[in-house]
């Protein structure tokens, strides 16, 4: 598969891959009532500015990265943080987290790559999953600040991912391709 990238064979280091997962909202609200964070949290809850509202959910982690502390190439006199055009970004935790240490931790840190090509890999589902395969592609193929953001579309509340008519619509154009 690496070839087809233009990319060493195995065992190359380079690039990196990393995996991400697409959780429900289900899953994200029992994640955070055990005081852990997962991707989709982190991702709807960037910051708002240009640089991060039409990111969608595989390109924010091909940019950018977090953790519980700032890394040490941050902590140099003169590093912003929160400005538009910052390296760095704190976000407040949206529950108590906990870190691999099981310190109850306040804050989480939304930092820039160094390495410069990672290949994010969205974790595989089969198409009989039911409704988490269809917000992956939704996720996939738009930008959103929560999981209802993939629900309405033009005032248009759906129900399930499933039912959303330009969903359909994606699909096929996707198939004629």
């Amino acid at each position: 598969m690496w070839s087809l990238f233009g990319y060493q064979h195995y065992p190359a280091m380079q690039p990196g891959v990393i995996e991400i997962k697409v959780k429900t909202e289900q899953q994200d609200l029992f994640l955070r009532t055990e005081g852990k964070v997962c991707d989709v949290s982190i991702y709807f809850n960037r910051p708002f500015n240009e640089t991060f509202d039409n990111l969608k959910y595989v390109d924010f982690f091909k940019v950018w990265e977090y953790g519980f502390d700032i890394p040490a190439r941050f902590n140099a006199i003169g590093t912003s943080m929160n400005q538009p055009d910052s390296a760095i970004f704190q976000i407040n935790c949206f529950v108590v987290c906990k870190d691999k240490q099981n310190r109850p931790r306040q804050h989480i840190y939304i930092y820039k790559r160094v390495k410069e090509t990672v290949v994010v890999r969205l974790g595989m589902l089969y198409r009989n999953s039911g409704e988490i395969w269809f917000l992956r592609v939704l996720m996939i193929n738009k930008a959103g600040r929560s999981h209802d953001s993939f629900l309405v579309k033009d005032d248009e509340r759906s129900q399930h991912f499933k039912t959303r008519r330009w969903l359909m619509v994606l699909l096929l154009e996707k198939l004629k391709h």
